[in-house]
């Protein structure tokens, strides 16, 4: 807290600028206040790529350059929100790539990261003005489900360590498809892919990096032969709303003696199995909790007829962290499916592998089973 480059920059008086101030003019909120003043340094300041905790160079100096260290950008937001009367503090942090805080040693070098930590009632937020994408409402995933440094002065002059955990958000992708199948086995119809929450992170930043990385890797399907045109997003600046999806698609029907079969698995970013691995020797961390649903429906022509349908059914591990549930029924030619997986945490330790790679083989088996249907 007396550091010259930590916490006497949060002494400092940052030149204020008139855009912002009249962007605060009669806000009393304390939740409008923080995400004014986090999207004004967000989109001010520009990171220079160097990392750390400390302002080296000074807040002032980095606000008139309008360009700065992790450390600078972050200690300029926690200036600027305390100076708006918002209940904000640094919180040291270790990032993924930096590896995870021994908090039984007393080393500020196991910290490669400083964020804003502001409570509004009884929610918390972490923020990182250096990152571009992500919003309040999240805690940036480079530091999700880590354990963060509070640098804040108690009566008692004891910090506090605090779980950075979400069980809010999730990787929430949602497909919608609607499609009919011809005479000659062509399936073509719509898709709406909704990513939300932290599957809007991890792709709105890829879409504007390549877009056509990006619809290679989500919307073509070697395996199916599957094409698209008319793609069309909907929200890639706007981060408070779902990233949406619009595409138009086709594709043929494999067939093999007088049967004609496709999946229901579309779009999903779930066509393979990763863990097909029968030993690991590190822990399972997919960064957040997930969320998938399909809702499909495949009209088939008449004089068509569906075989059997897979069973409905609901899989689960043991420990009910993953809930698997399929539902199909057919009316009138027309298959409608509805399949939700839910991983209920983050992560899956070694000790718990076995269970879970026994399920992840299920699973992939379930989700790309296929629906058979023949000419009466």
């Amino acid at each position: 807290n007396e550091d010259d480059d930590f916490g006497v920059q949060l002494k400092k008086n940052i030149p204020r600028t008139s855009d912002l101030d009249a962007k605060l003019v009669n806000i009393n909120d304390q939740y409008k206040k923080m995400v004014i003043i986090h999207d004004y340094v967000k989109k001010n300041m520009q990171w220079n790529e160097i990392e750390g905790i400390w302002a080296m160079d000074g807040v002032k100096s980095a606000w008139k350059d309008k360009k700065g260290t992790t450390g600078e950008i972050n200690l300029i937001l926690v200036n600027l929100l305390k100076d708006a009367d918002v209940n904000a503090w640094p919180i040291l942090v270790s990032t993924r790539s930096n590896g995870r805080v021994n908090m039984g040693i007393a080393d500020e070098d196991q910290f490669n990261k400083v964020m804003a930590y502001v409570t509004i009632g009884d929610k918390f937020y972490v923020l990182d003005a250096s990152d571009k994408y992500t919003p309040v409402q999240l805690i940036p995933l480079d530091v999700l489900y880590t354990d963060g440094l509070l640098i804040e002065k108690y009566a008692d002059n004891l910090w506090s360590w605090k779980g950075l955990t979400d069980q809010e958000h999730f990787f929430f992708n949602s497909t919608l498809i609607d499609a009919s199948i011809d005479e000659k086995g062509m399936i073509a119809g719509n898709a709406t892919i909704n990513s939300s929450d932290y599957s809007r992170l991890i792709r709105i930043p890829e879409l504007k990096k390549d877009k056509e990385k990006y619809i290679e890797k989500y919307f073509s399907s070697p395996e199916t032969n599957i094409s698209t045109d008319s793609l069309r997003f909907e929200n890639i600046d706007i981060d408070s709303l779902p990233f949406m999806q619009y595409c138009n698609f086709s594709h043929p029907v494999n067939s093999s003696g007088g049967f004609n079969y496709f999946s229901a698995n579309l779009f999903t970013g779930l066509s393979k199995n990763p863990f097909i691995a029968d030993t690991r020797y590190s822990d399972v961390f997919f960064g957040a909790r997930q969320l998938y649903k399909i809702d499909a429906s495949f009209k088939i022509p008449t004089g068509y007829s569906f075989d059997a349908l897979p069973k409905n059914m609901r899989m689960r591990l043991p420990d009910t962290s993953i809930v698997f549930t399929r539902y199909s029924s057919v009316n009138d030619n027309k298959l409608v499916v509805k399949i939700e997986l839910e991983f209920r945490k983050p992560f899956y330790t070694t000790e718990e592998y076995d269970a879970f790679h026994e399920f992840y083989k299920k699973l992939f088996s379930l989700l790309n089973e296929q629906y058979v249907y023949k000419k009466d």
